[in-house]
């Protein structure tokens, strides 16, 4: 089992600030989407095609990465 990762604060986090962990990836399939704060919008379709799959929440999650520094 690899080491849990853990980011918070200057090092990254969730958008209200608080602790990310890797421990919240087990057991389901991720899809990881890099956002441009510029570019907001440019995964919108993957999104929505993502939605109309209406994939169980429980086994299937998404995980995005903001660089706040690109803008």
């Amino acid at each position: 089992r690899p080491p849990e990762v853990a980011l918070q604060g200057d090092a990254g986090g969730r958008l209200d600030d608080s602790l990310w962990s890797s421990a919240a990836l087990v057991g389901r399939v991720h899809l990881l989407m890099y956002v441009d704060p510029d570019e907001s919008g440019l995964n919108a379709h993957v999104e929505q095609a993502l939605a109309a799959k209406k994939y169980d929440q429980a086994s299937v999650g998404s995980v995005g990465v903001i660089n706040m520094a690109a803008t």
